[in-house]
């Protein structure tokens, strides 16, 4: 983007910079895509929940990275602790690995919740995939829809964690775009069960109800952001993340009685992008 947003937009997912809020949610992975700022290294800070559910939140700052190989569409790219890589020289079509790291839930200052046994951080690997549009003709706008659905690499959970998501792109003036998107997020029974269940030692321990969820539904989520153009080469973000709660997770004793099912991740963020 040398010249403005305007005309160098391509229907990717959502801008690092502009996106650090999504970027510190760890239930975000392959939105996190730069396709019409091919190269970028990049910075953002946000706060975000200490963990799923949890009303309690933090600061945190993910780094990020994209290179697109030289006239190709394919590219790598790792925004803070998820790494994925589209494998297909498509305009419309991308798909490939990704490799992400689940958060998981120690040094939780919540009284009840801190007495449950603590959940080691694990890594996730799966595959992404997406098609998008990007409109040439008057005013430039993208659209993107895509799925990702990753498992554990470690020992937390087995099954699948799967996400459907979509975004928007549109033009405010030359220099300054806004973006929307959602999705909706489904898991295993056992992905549930590590994450929102409370066993029978969790109940004893913290006074909490025995809580053993299925598979099903466990957020939905929305989004808003801006970019800005400041240089040729430098750019400014800001966005709100939200989720919801639902289904199996949003049931769970952790979320009704200690947490909350809203959840809100904002950030802010800076990259320098060439080609």
């Amino acid at each position: 983007m040398d010249r403005s947003l305007s005309c160098r937009l391509h229907a990717g997912g959502i801008p690092l910079l502009a996106l650090a809020a999504l970027l510190l949610a760890p239930q975000v992975r392959a939105q996190a895509s730069l396709d019409f700022l091919p190269n970028l290294v990049g910075l953002g800070v946000g706060v975000t929940p200490r963990y799923a559910g949890a009303s309690e939140t933090e600061v945190g700052a993910v780094p990020g990275i994209r290179y697109q190989f030289a006239g190709t569409n394919r590219f790598f790219e790792m925004y803070g602790p998820i790494a994925d890589m589209n494998l297909l020289d498509s305009p419309n079509w991308q798909f490939g690995p990704a490799l992400g790291i689940r958060l998981g839930r120690q040094d939780v200052q919540d009284a009840v919740v801190s007495r449950m046994a603590e959940i080691d951080t694990t890594m996730e690997a799966g595959l992404t995939g997406s098609w998008f549009h990007v409109n040439t003709e008057g005013v430039p706008w993208t659209a993107r829809v895509g799925v990702i659905a990753v498992t554990d690499l470690g020992d937390q959970y087995h099954g699948l964690n799967a996400t459907l998501f979509g975004n928007f792109w549109f033009p405010l003036s030359p220099r300054l775009f806004a973006g929307v998107g959602g999705g909706v997020s489904w898991a295993s029974e056992s992905y549930n069960r590590r994450y929102f269940g409370v066993s029978s030692a969790d109940a004893q321990a913290s006074g909490l109800p025995l809580y053993q969820p299925d598979a099903g539904l466990r957020q939905w989520y929305a989004w808003p952001a801006l970019v800005y153009q400041l240089t040729p080469s430098w750019y400014l973000g800001a966005a709100v993340f939200y989720q919801r709660m639902a289904g199996k997770a949003g049931d769970s004793p952790i979320v009704t009685e200690r947490g909350d099912a809203n959840q809100w991740t904002w950030g802010l963020g800076a990259g320098y992008a060439w080609r």
